[in-house]
């Protein structure tokens, strides 16, 4: 690998620059050994809330709705092994694209027991992007994550609001979380026991080509599950002090992992005996 230099003349600081890959040294070439990414991300959102007092303002509630478009526009890239530089490329002649819709909405509520003890609960679900460079097993962009949330607990006002604590209790489901994994070995595997049973005459070419498992593949999906509980103190004891402390348990569990490297695996096991 060769690094261009550039010596900046002192004092002229338009002339302040890294030098650009771009600006190739005499007799070297620019030849990138990973993936490469050309994308558009394109959104639209909408969000409505609404908060409501009741009783003399003793119960207060919260609702709110969000709903989003996003348009993801890529050019996929051919794998080194397949191209006569033996270098990554960008395939110039096809451009794909994803449309995601998610929505999601939240409702929560506080009632002041008395002046100095409220109660509060929420609940709200979430969607997230996926990692647009995690590609699964049986589709090239992963699905969005869903996930949702609850919480509910009491509050305490004391001396003035002098001393504040709060207790609560928690929950949280995230579905189809991606990670990278080494998948590599099983998409080789799968690979050559096809190129074995097409060389064997046992299967065509196309059955072949259908079945043929992508070198970008390189993660998989999980659930994630926990809960707990959270306590936290804040006291302001003077005007220009505060001490806090906070405490929780929590409970996290991962599920399902690789759920579609299985599924994909049970039905390749059976294709191959």
């Amino acid at each position: 690998r060769l690094y261009r230099r550039h010596y900046f003349t002192p004092g002229d600081t338009s002339d302040i620059h890294v030098a650009s890959w771009k600006n190739l040294v005499d007799g070297s070439g620019w030849a990138p050994t990973q993936d490469m990414s050309d994308f558009t991300d394109k959104q639209h959102t909408g969000m409505a809330a609404l908060q409501s007092e009741f009783f003399g303002k003793r119960l207060v509630t919260t609702l709110g709705a969000r709903i989003d478009n996003l348009k993801h526009t890529w050019t996929p890239v051919v794998d080194e092994s397949e191209t006569t530089s033996g270098e990554y490329e960008f395939d110039a002649s096809t451009r794909l694209s994803k449309t995601f819709d998610p929505s999601t909405f939240t409702v929560g509520a506080v009632f002041h027991i008395t002046d100095w003890i409220s109660a509060y609960g929420n609940h709200s679900n979430n969607r997230e992007l996926p990692t647009f460079n995690i590609h699964l097993v049986d589709t090239y962009i992963a699905p969005m994550t869903e996930g949702q949330g609850t919480d509910l607990g009491l509050k305490f006002d004391f001396f003035g609001g002098k001393l504040y604590a709060t207790a609560g209790y928690y929950t949280t489901k995230q579905k189809n979380t991606t990670d990278y994994g080494n998948v590599a070995g099983m998409v080789s595997i799968n690979n050559t026991i096809l190129d074995a049973l097409f060389a064997a005459g046992n299967i065509t070419a196309a059955e072949r080509t259908a079945r043929t498992l992508d070198d970008s593949i390189n993660g998989y999906l999980a659930d994630r599950e926990a809960d707990g509980w959270e306590f936290s103190v804040v006291a302001n004891p003077l005007q220009n002090w505060r001490i806090t402390a906070n405490f929780s348990v929590n409970d996290i569990k991962y599920k399902n992992i690789m759920s579609d490297m299985k599924g994909w695996a049970d039905g390749a096991t059976a294709f191959w005996l």
